[in-house]
């Protein structure tokens, strides 16, 4: 115990952080808690030649002052595209965001990366352009 806190360590009042990037092949559809059980989340981490990938952000405690960075690498690490993104709310204790990309038609076969870069985190998500196979390893 001391004078500020009871807490050995102090946590800080929010702890913003990305819980999770996941790609999609529709967009992701969550419903309030208490349908919970119906929702549709569409995950997938194999596409094909042409399929359009919905990528999507979930994060807790997203304030408007933080901007995240997000990057696509192609299979042989080319951004194929970047943006930053920031909340439009002042606060939000639990928030998603996706956003959708057209993979080519031909080429670029293996595995691509779908990257975020939020205050002190980086968070990676593979996913596949090309056969099957290459569903089975995620590393």
């Amino acid at each position: 115990m001391n004078d500020d806190t009871w807490w050995r360590e102090q946590k800080p009042y929010y702890e913003s952080r990305i819980n999770e990037l996941m790609t999609h092949a529709q967009e992701p559809q969550l419903l309030a808690c208490a349908d919970s059980d119906e929702e549709l989340p569409n995950e997938t981490h194999v596409f094909n030649h042409g399929d359009e990938v919905f990528l999507a952000a979930y994060y807790r405690d997203q304030l408007s002052t933080q901007t995240t960075n997000y990057e696509v690498l192609n299979s042989d690490g080319v951004v194929v595209v970047s943006w930053n993104h920031s909340a439009d709310l002042n606060h939000y204790a639990a928030s998603f965001w996706w956003w959708s990309i057209n993979l080519p038609t031909s080429g670029g076969e293996g595995r691509w990366v779908f990257r975020a870069t939020y205050e002190d985190q980086v968070v990676v998500q593979f996913f596949w352009l090309g056969d099957s196979i290459f569903s089975d390893s995620f590393e």
